[in-house]
């Protein structure tokens, strides 16, 4: 029978790449960590790793397919003995991870009165623009666009955001009023990415709607912060598209341009493990976002 312990230090060493960064993270020695490779290389009578100049250590065909199979199981079984482990002593913390775009802004207005229902409660939040691999992160929840389906994970929406087109009075009074998604060619576009990653979804819609495939209108300032869009189309340097529902939108006196065309909605989800929605602060925080 293999040691756990052996097995959860492997997953460790593989997903680090590195004996020193796992035993960073497992608050071990790295003469132990090494010590229970070698044990289960033993076991398995032949390598797991494969000692690489320059790329450190590098998975054998054994070490691949062995790290595939422990890749979802070690995670769970960490959270389930930390979950057992704690179960008497009731949580006070969180860690949320979201966007920087606007829902970051919307979830900050949203957790007011839970944190004053919650006073003692401590809340750590992380934004990024990067795809996230919730199972395997250290949140407890993330309010981010649907992810792919993965098991393990419970998915509840929140809200739905309606993307349009603004732009400020001065910027329309300079250089026009466009009529048609056809004459934006010749307005200055704000974006989010200067080139849009396709894991993205529709962020930067208007830089791709009624053009040939593959091809992007030329953004002219791409800025990855919902806040600094808004103040660059407030300082009126272009038109950018932002959920019309976004918190700050109505006190930048923008305005709806092209208000007839009908841009793309996307979804916000309270994602969480599905052992964790069970937990009572899980399921409060959940109950007031979604007022």
């Amino acid at each position: 029978m293999i040691d756990f312990e052996k097995l959860r230090i492997f997953y460790h060493v593989a997903k680090e790449g590195s004996v020193k960064r796992a035993a960073q993270t497992l608050e071990k020695n790295p003469t132990s960590v090494w010590k229970h490779i070698m044990d289960l290389e033993h076991y398995f009578k032949t390598k797991l790793f494969l000692r690489r100049k320059k790329i450190g250590l590098e998975l054998t065909e054994l070490g691949k397919n062995l790290f595939k199979d422990v890749n979802n199981l070690i995670p769970s079984l960490e959270r389930a003995c930390t979950h057992y482990a704690q179960e008497e002593k009731p949580k006070d913390d969180l860690f949320i991870i979201t966007t920087n775009g606007v829902v970051s802004i919307w979830l900050i207005q949203k957790l007011k009165p839970f944190l004053e229902y919650k006073q003692n409660l401590k809340i750590r939040i992380s934004t990024t623009n990067s795809e996230v691999d919730f199972l395997n992160s250290k949140a407890d929840i993330g309010i981010l666009s649907k992810v792919n389906y993965s098991e393990g994970l419970t998915q509840q929406k929140l809200l739905t955001y309606h993307s349009k087109l603004f732009a400020s009075q001065e910027y329309l009074d300079k250089y026009g009023i466009p009529k048609t998604f056809d004459d934006l060619k010749n307005h200055k576009l704000i974006s989010f990415y200067p080139e849009l990653p396709g894991y993205r979804g529709n962020v930067d819609w208007h830089l791709q709607e009624n053009m040939p495939l593959h091809t992007l209108r030329e953004s002219w300032l791409a800025v990855n912060s919902a806040v600094c869009q808004l103040e660059a189309a407030r300082q009126g340097l272009g038109i950018l598209a932002i959920p019309k529902e976004t918190p700050l939108l109505q006190d930048a006196g923008l305005v709806e341009v092209l208000p007839n065309e009908v841009g793309p909605t996307f979804d916000v989800q309270f994602i969480t493990r599905a052992a964790d929605f069970q937990s009572r602060l899980i399921r409060e925080c959940y109950e007031f976002l979604k007022l």
